[in-house]
């Protein structure tokens, strides 16, 4: 089996989605993930979508 690879998704954080504490909202934070999850597919040659 081949090693696994690791993906990686970078962005910068605007400073909008910081608060007055200096914390990102966790709604925020959370679609940060999803649009990471929906990237990761890109880079697995094998996928395809329909």
């Amino acid at each position: 089996m081949p090693p696994l690879s690791i993906f990686t998704y970078s962005f910068t954080v605007p400073q909008s989605a910081i608060d007055e504490y200096g914390h990102v909202n966790n709604v925020i934070y959370v679609q940060w993930m999803q649009d990471a999850g929906r990237r990761h597919p890109e880079v697995i040659p094998e996928f395809e979508t329909t």
